[in-house]
């Protein structure tokens, strides 16, 4: 029996293409933007690889990216990454070897907070996948094409249904979860979008979308302290 061995280049192909479609529909469907921002791992490798990750590493993950993306220092040098490997994506290794640099350099707090959490809880971080580098870094190539994904795009901030974008569904929540939804909706005092302090854009409009309000969800959980390290159930017990 023969076996079959997939292409790389083939995977590399429709990783990136189920990619760019996420993004595309999260650009017009508010719902499914939410649920990507306020839980990105799970959403991106069940879509993309059709993997159900357990919710302690999807968890973990989530509170590295979010950390990452709320520090203006390691977002600027996301940017700068990005232009610098256009032409030379790294492997996974390398990347996360190039994040760890920056971190410490940056002195980021809270994302070595997130890998302190992976550590002592046992949760190992979700692996980098190369495929998926290639669609990010590239991403500022398309932008500077001009390309907007065809219809994809929404141009006006994509919330297609009419969804939350002001805040406005208070009549909707309860006084606790409305409470707790204010604290990732404050009143930013700062410009938190991904490409804020930034000379032009990351990413085309119906990617960023999505980025900006990822990156501004991401301020708002550090705002309200949720990005701190607090110990899990498990180990409040044993210090009891």
């Amino acid at each position: 029996m023969s076996t079959q061995i997939e292409s790389p280049v083939l995977r590399r192909i429709a990783t990136v293409r189920r990619v760019d479609a996420l993004f595309q529909a999260m650009s017009t469907d508010f719902l499914l933007r939410q649920q990507f921002i306020t839980n990105p791992t799970h959403v991106l490798f069940e879509y993309v690889f059709g993997t159900v990750l357990p919710p302690d590493r999807t968890s973990a993950s989530n509170q590295l990216l979010y950390s990452v993306l709320s520090d203006r220092k390691l977002l600027s040098w996301l940017h700068s990454y990005s232009d610098e490997h256009r032409d030379d994506v790294p492997s996974g290794h390398q990347f996360v070897t190039d994040l760890a640099d920056a971190i410490a350099e940056n002195g980021s707090r809270h994302a070595v907070i997130a890998l302190l959490r992976s550590s002592v809880e046992g949760n190992g971080l979700v692996g980098f996948d190369e495929d998926l580098l290639h669609f990010f870094i590239n991403l500022r190539v398309l932008a500077d094409d001009g390309g907007d994904g065809g219809d994809g795009g929404t141009g006006d901030g994509g919330t297609g249904d009419g969804g939350t974008g002001d805040g406005g569904t208070g009549g909707t929540l309860t006084a606790v979860t409305w409470k707790t939804y204010l604290i990732t909706r404050p009143q930013m005092e700062v410009d938190d979008r991904f490409s804020a302090d930034q000379d032009r854009e990351f990413a085309p409009r119906y990617v960023m979308v999505t980025l900006d309000e990822l990156a501004q969800y991401a301020a708002g959980l550090r705002n309200g302290g949720a990005l701190e390290l607090t110990l899990t159930r498990n180990e409040r017990s044993s210090n009891v």
